[in-house]
């Protein structure tokens, strides 16, 4: 591993800042202009009809017993 001198080191650091700032100071780029508006979606008018086939099960299993900080 080769050792890096206090000079070159701030020369390379002085660098990398300058670069930064030269890449903050830059124009952003322009935004792009807004969609037109849409005509919104009508609404369904008849409701929708249940399946017969699901039937609500009588309680969910609980799978956790404890919270896992806990564990």
């Amino acid at each position: 591993m080769t050792s890096v001198f206090r000079r070159e080191f701030l020369r390379v650091s002085t660098l990398v800042v300058a670069a930064t700032v030269a890449g903050a100071c830059t124009v952003p780029a322009a935004t792009p202009e807004p969609l037109p508006a849409s005509e919104p979606t009508a609404a369904p008018t008849t409701a929708p009809e249940a399946s017969p086939d699901l039937q609500p099960s009588a309680e969910p299993a609980a799978r956790f017993r404890e919270a896992p900080e806990l564990a």
